[in-house]
């Protein structure tokens, strides 16, 4: 998968012990033809309520999974949605490396891997997240939202401090 980017803060030692999360997420667009710079385009995506900003559904592979069974997965837990496998292309992937925040002496390194989607016909489908904790109490819920809508409330969040969400808008931004 082409790598979009790469951030390595160098804030860290070689010498350390390195873990490593492999990540998928997925794009869907709701609207049948993508036309660059037409805002009546709606993506999938994760609003977190008390935060306010929106997230692309995905997650973490688990031990032994792929990362397409890993985005399948993550993807119905979170929107309830059921992707297409046959849908599934490779948008890119960015790479982040840096000292980890909460162990002493360990490299952070996390592959973020994008793909665009399609979903399954919803007529008949119950949609049912199954949400973390974290996740409830933070208020995620599915939403349909204008691309540069979800790009204008994340920098907002980016400006505060929060500059994790900067590859969300770094995925989002050329789609908008």
């Amino acid at each position: 998968m082409e790598i979009i980017s790469l951030y390595d803060l160098q804030n860290y030692d070689n010498s350390w012990k390195r873990t490593i999360h492999k990540c998928a997420y997925g794009i869907v667009f709701l609207n049948d033809k993508f036309e660059n710079n037409n805002t009546e385009n709606k993506i999938v995506m994760m609003h977190r309520q008390k935060h306010d900003f929106f997230a692309i559904p995905g997650g973490k592979a688990e031990t032994g999974e792929t990362l397409l069974d890993a985005l399948i997965r993550e993807f119905k837990e979170e929107t309830g949605l059921i992707l297409k496998p046959s849908s599934i292309k490779e948008l890119g992937k960015i790479i982040e490396i840096r000292k980890d925040k909460f162990e002493e002496e360990m490299i952070y390194e996390r592959h973020e891997h994008y793909y665009f989607c399609e979903i399954m016909d919803i007529k008949d489908i119950p949609i049912n997240p199954r949400l973390t904790p974290n996740e409830i109490e933070s208020g995620y819920q599915i939403a349909i939202v204008d691309i540069k809508t979800a790009i204008k409330a994340n920098q907002l969040h980016i400006q505060k401090g929060f500059d994790w969400m900067r590859t969300t808008n770094q995925i989002l931004t050329p789609l908008a």
